[in-house]
């Protein structure tokens, strides 16, 4: 249970996205303007802005709102400025830097002229930045913004910065913004991570929707607005954590992912009213993995991908290994047999086309064949192989079956070795948003699962990436989802029922415990359908980095390894990397350090994942070895090096670059 929330005022938690007359914003904001007594409103910001939202909330019934800027510590310590705050009815925050409202105002008249506003039973709300400092924990933003794909793969980092020292609207609480749209589920998780670990493990983690809202009264209760969903994040009693350096532990996150008309009490810790629209949600399929599944996290890389291949080569024990690519892939496929053939590997590659169902002598083979591989960058040429009608298709799923056959799917194919996976999420970036997301059948190699690989590949599609495997356990009712991304590989095994990760965290959503689920009926403007948001009554995330464990689906927790099962370390003894001068301007030098000779691939990186430029490709000596990296041409921010090498090897370095 949350310890008692007891706020004094009223606040509106909005997760940004621009408001709109006749839209999902009219419902949040009235509240506000009511629950400020339809008076007096400041409208706070550090920017300079347009009167629209002072004009909104007047249109809404508010006798005056007005803008005030406050960008300095000076001015935010001045009584006038304080006396204008104070005797409002109601204050908003705009969005922008919240680091921004941190440093200038922090400890100042501002900050008391808030909180008195809050303290005597005013309204007191935010949007975006402005939400998020509204929480007793605070995202900071102070060295920069943090990624999800950075924060899940260490929580632990200085731009994963959490201050709880300012306005503290809400007690035991951190807020999240923006959040399917920015797929930052990853990032607050990390956060949570770090709070528990730090003694605070009673906080609940709130991530907001853009153009969606909490609005929480004084006894503790929100109820949801909008058009998106609110995920609730907190431990309970089947909840673990654990830190060794900064490999980490995240296990049975308990969540409650609410939309409009859900209301949650933060002092129980519980969904306080479901509406009539929610309905019971049922989990048919049985979880079940056919023999040995490898399931990588982003399109086919030689260095990356390299220890995978290796292994299955050696599992292959002689068999023939197929290798299915469409047209357009063909290089890939090509890559891939370089590697087999080096591992001294029977293989051969499969131009798949509509032409492959007439052939009878492919047909034979892959009822011969030992191990099948997918690869390709999009899944539109091997979808065909899905129908209910196809040869080939039907032939691979009775070998799927069969004891002993090995199966990897690469990059975007690896959605189809799923029981159920989301489709069309690229012809359009707004494809959740919009209701245009489908929910296909695949292979079901991993039965009761979708997964998910390129998560965090491009900002462009982060929410439809992320939406999709939630979406899809909306409408199926699936177990598990799995999240992944770059450089990782997720593999399953059968018997024991345990998944194996690698190179990039375990993100494992647990969908079981659900028996309520509901979705949004907002519909945009020029939507094919309602947006694709859903809610549950109640699931579980667990997430590690710890590539030393495996997560057991029978007990539902991490174990060790078992020492019969060699797995390749992300991070081995005697590979190591770092940067000097860190932060740096415009130039730093990256050392390389390896046991022996190798080959390597060294990337640099933006913070979401992006590849910027290679930096080397070639051969690396035993020992150290240096490269310059020339960033003059790169504005300041969080960027990336990483180091792949031919054993499956994965190094990663944190660069700040600072102008």
């Amino acid at each position: 249970m949350i310890t008692t929330v007891s706020p004094q005022g009223y606040l509106c938690v909005v997760g940004g996205g621009g408001e709109n007359r006749n839209d999902w914003s009219d419902e949040p904001y009235a509240w506000f303007v009511q629950k400020s007594g339809n008076g007096r409103i400041i409208v706070l910001s550090a920017a300079d802005e347009t009167d629209w939202i002072p004009q909104y909330l007047v249109s809404l019934g508010a006798s005056y709102a007005s803008n005030l800027k406050i960008n300095s510590v000076a001015l935010a310590n001045s009584q006038a400025v304080a006396d204008s705050i104070s005797s409002a009815d109601g204050v908003f925050i705009k969005g922008g830097d919240q680091y921004n409202y941190i440093k200038y105002w922090k400890g100042t008249l501002t900050e008391a002229a808030i909180k008195a506003v809050w303290q005597r039973g005013g309204a007191v709300g935010g949007t975006s930045a402005g939400a998020m400092v509204l929480s007793k924990f605070i995202i900071s933003a102070k060295y920069g913004t943090l990624s999800p794909e950075s924060g899940i793969s260490n929580p632990f980092q200085q731009t994963a910065n959490i201050e709880s020292d300012f306005l503290g609207m809400m007690p035991n609480t951190i807020f999240d913004t923006h959040f399917i749209e920015r797929a930052r589920q990853g990032r607050l998780v990390a956060f949570m991570a770090q709070l528990f670990l730090s003694g605070n493990s009673e906080v609940a983690g709130v991530g907001i929707d853009d153009r969606t809202a909490i609005c929480i009264s004084p006894d503790g209760k929100g109820v949801v607005m909008g058009s998106g969903a609110v995920a609730i994040y907190k431990a309970d009693s089947l909840t673990t954590y654990r830190r060794d350096g900064n490999k980490y532990e995240l296990e049975n996150l308990s969540v409650q992912q609410l939309v409009k008309n859900w209301e949650y009490d933060f002092n129980s810790g519980t969904v306080s009213v479901i509406p009539s629209s929610a309905r019971a949600i049922t989990h048919p399929l049985a979880t079940a993995f056919a023999n040995s599944v490898y399931l990588t996290g982003g399109n086919y890389q030689s260095m990356a991908h390299a220890g995978t291949l290796s292994e299955i080569a050696t599992k292959s024990s002689g068999g023939n290994i197929m290798i299915f690519a469409a047209t357009a892939y063909l290089s890939q496929a090509q890559a891939i047999k370089g590697v087999l053939d080096g591992h001294s590997a029977t293989s051969e590659i499969i131009e798949y086309t509509a032409a492959s169902e007439n052939d009878q002598a492919l047909l034979q083979r892959i009822n011969t064949a030992a191990t099948f591989i997918f690869t390709g960058s999009d899944i539109t040429g091997l979808k065909p192989l899905l129908t209910p009608s196809s040869n080939v298709g039907n032939a691979l799923k009775t070998r799927f079956g069969e004891t002993g056959v090995i199966s990897a799917f690469i990059g975007e194919t690896a959605r189809l070795a799923s029981d159920f996976f989301p489709d069309n999420l690229f012809s359009d970036q707004y494809a959740a948003y919009r209701g245009k997301m489908t929910v296909q059948k695949g292979f079901g190699l991993i039965s009761g699962f979708s997964y998910g690989p390129l998560t965090y590949d491009n900002s462009t599609y982060h929410e439809n990436r992320m939406s999709a495997l939630i979406w899809a356990a909306f409408k199926t009712g699936i177990n598990y989802a799995v999240y992944n991304h770059g450089v990782g590989t997720t593999s399953f095994e059968p018997a024991s029922k345990l998944v194996y990760y690698r190179n990039f965290p375990l993100f494992l959503y647990d969908f079981s415990e659900a028996t309520i689920a509901d979705s949004s009926k907002y519909r945009a403007s020029g939507s094919s359908a309602p947006r694709q948001a859903a809610a549950f009554d109640h699931y579980r995330i667990s997430v590690s980095n710890n590539y030393d464990r495996v997560f057991s689906l029978i007990t539902k927790k991490f174990e060790d390894t078992p020492t019969s099962v060699k797995e390749i370390n992300s991070n081995p003894e005697n590979f190591e990397i770092g940067a000097y001068p860190n932060p740096f301007n415009t130039n730093t030098i990256l050392y390389i350090t390896t046991p022996t000779e190798t080959e390597c691939i060294i990337t640099l990186n933006s913070s979401t994942g992006e590849e910027i430029s290679t930096v080397f490709s070639g051969i690396i000596q035993p020992g150290k070895t240096e490269l310059n990296i020339d960033a003059r041409n790169l504005p300041s921010g969080v960027y990336f090096a990483r180091a792949y090498f031919v054993n499956g090897t994965v190094l990663t370095q944190k660069l700040l670059l600072l102008k």
